[in-house]
């Protein structure tokens, strides 16, 4: 019987990590778009430009995808992923700290 270790860098990942990771992007989306609306009256701010987010946030996610292979390539898949979890977790504090709509929208598209 093989054991593996927790956070082993010669194991390789667990399918539930995998799972967990792969729909991140679509939880966080499947949050955010029904308080666009409690959004836009918080920061007393058009509905047009809350829906901006979306929109630019979809457009970088498909340059990412472009962009993320040649950096996983270089780094490795393990440090890129971990970098990329850490900008998630500052940008994630940032949209819930930020005091303008256009800050907002700087760290929702980090």
């Amino acid at each position: 019987m093989k054991t593996t270790r927790f956070l082993d860098r010669t194991t390789p990942p667990h399918i539930a990590t995998l799972i967990l990771m792969a729909g991140l992007s679509a939880l966080t989306m499947n949050i955010f778009l029904p308080s666009l609306p409690g959004m836009a009256a918080w920061f007393d701010a058009p509905y047009a430009l809350m829906q901006l987010s979306v929109s630019l946030y979809l457009g970088l996610s498909a340059v990412l995808q472009i962009l993320i292979g040649p950096i996983s390539d270089r780094f490795g898949r393990r440090r890129t992923m971990i970098g990329a979890l850490l900008l998630f977790l500052l940008a994630t504090l940032g949209t819930l700290l930020a005091p303008t709509v256009e800050s907002f929208l700087i760290f929702r598209m980090c």
